[in-house]
């Protein structure tokens, strides 16, 4: 179920804000450790040492913060603090909105198809809000510390070119490297958020790329890829030439977003899957015996052919049977012995069959079926009277049994001049505490007509 837009709109604020705040607060406060002071602590002798004491005069002020920055995080330790936090909070709250945390990276699924158009401006507006909430957060915890000021070419984080750029950058380069940097931004984020990409894996490739596009770009434009970062840092830096400048990180961005996007949606997305379930409630598509779906037949089992002429569509399903009262074939003998019998007492066709149905390693073929006699309660219990003499297996299943002139049982002659009579292969005299089969001799009660009390006889023996 999608979530709400406005815990869409919660989740986007705090992972914005937790991004601008922790990215720019490690580079506010932990860049450089201990903090840079008015005078260096070293006094080197140009005679002994005059490369340090070139750099010294090269630096100035700022040669005190490059021989005593012991416990600041420099550029890797800021780049990682952006990468984490992004993995954090996709991970926190990625689930409800997204977690985009970046206009740049609203108006890129835009593009790309995977944001609705009518939640993009609710984003990008609280994405700016938090920006600038952060910006404030930041701005009241440096303002605490004393001698803290507002000087040098990026107070508080800020984004910027030319002067303002940390190795002094064009507006020419710090474009490209931002248009270019968040169009492979959003090309990872895009992929690895694929719907056939490993699940629940795409915030740690994201955090990464942040990372590694941070290591790139700090020293070209102090790296902004997300114009509510820049905006949140400057607003409160004081700068009349960084607000000058902030068009430049809200343009680059957005333009290499809106590329990748529409490049993912066009080339690199996957291509749309079947829609299963609206084939499982088709009617036209049922589910055989064993689970395989099966073109269902039509009814009566051709279709009806229009006249020629009529105008009417040339395949018109009969009318569907009349419901029977039994209980559906499934194909499936069952194990149960009283299940059974209410199968067989049912007379159906389909019922009958599911119990003569077993395997061709285990049943003979059909023989015809010989010297029948029919009793006079079908369903009656029949073991006592069905069963086959064991003399007939000695004679090759024709049925044959000894009577009064037979030698075995002392007197009599054959009829016909024999010694043996052909009677019934069944009797009711002298039955056996349990039933006896004789593969050879037995008929096969799927040689009867389904339904018959005969039939169902044959199957209760089976029992």
């Amino acid at each position: 179920m999608d979530p709400p837009l406005w815990k869409k709109l919660l989740a986007e604020f705090l992972g914005t804000y937790w991004l601008v705040l922790g990215g720019c607060g490690s580079a506010v406060f932990a860049a450089a450790f201990p903090y840079m002071v008015s005078t260096p602590v070293i006094e080197p002798d140009p005679a002994t040492d005059p490369a340090t004491t070139a750099l010294m005069n090269s630096l100035g002020s700022q040669f005190a913060a490059v021989v005593m920055n012991k416990l600041g995080i420099a550029f890797l330790g800021v780049s990682l603090a952006f990468g984490l936090t992004v993995l954090t909070m996709a991970y926190a709250v990625g689930h409800i909105s997204g977690g985009h945390f970046n206009p740049a990276v609203s108006v890129g699924c835009l593009a790309a198809g995977r944001t609705p158009v009518k939640d993009v401006a609710a984003y990008i507006v609280v994405q700016v809000v938090a920006g600038i909430a952060a910006g404030g957060t930041l701005n009241s915890l440096a303002s605490g510390r004393e001698g803290f000021e507002k000087t040098g070419s990026n107070p508080l984080a800020t984004n910027g070119y030319d002067e303002h750029s940390p190795g002094l950058y064009s507006l020419g380069g710090a474009f490209l490297a931002e248009a270019f940097l968040t169009f492979m931004f959003l090309i990872i984020i895009l992929g690895s958020t694929d719907k056939n990409a490993p699940a629940g894996f795409a915030p740690i490739p994201i955090g990464f790329a942040l990372t590694l596009i941070h290591l790139i770009s700090i020293p070209v434009t102090n790296t902004s890829v997300n114009p509510a970062r820049s905006l949140g840092a400057v607003l409160y830096a004081g700068d009349g030439e960084l607000w000058a400048q902030l068009w430049m990180f809200w343009v680059a961005p957005i333009l290499g977003a809106a590329l990748a996007g529409a490049l993912h949606r066009f080339c690199l997305a996957s291509p749309p899957q079947k829609d299963t379930a609206s084939d499982a409630a088709s009617p036209l598509v049922t589910t055989a015996t064993f689970g395989q779906p099966q073109p269902e037949q039509p009814p009566g089992g051709a279709p009806a052919l229009a006249p020629p002429g009529s105008g009417a569509a040339a395949y018109q399903p009969a009318p569907a049977p009349a419901a029977k009262s039994h209980r559906p074939f499934t194909g499936v003998p069952t194990d149960n012995k009283e299940q059974r019998l209410a199968l067989i007492r049912t007379g159906s066709e389909e019922s009958a069959a599911g119990l003569t149905q077993k395997s061709a390693s285990s049943v003979r073929p059909p023989t015809a079926l010989q010297g029948v006699q029919p009793l006079a309660d079908p369903l009656g219990p029949p073991r006592a009277q069905l069963r086959p003499e064991p003399l007939q297996s000695l004679l090759g299943g024709s049925g044959w049994a000894t009577s009064p002139g037979n030698p075995l049982s002392g007197t009599g002659s054959r009829a016909g001049g024999g010694l043996l009579s052909p009677v019934s292969p069944y009797s009711a005299s002298n039955a056996p505490p349990k039933r006896q089969r004789y593969a050879d001799s037995t008929p096969s009660d799927t040689a009867l007509e389904p339904g018959t009390p005969e039939h169902r006889r044959m199957a209760y023996a089976r029992l």
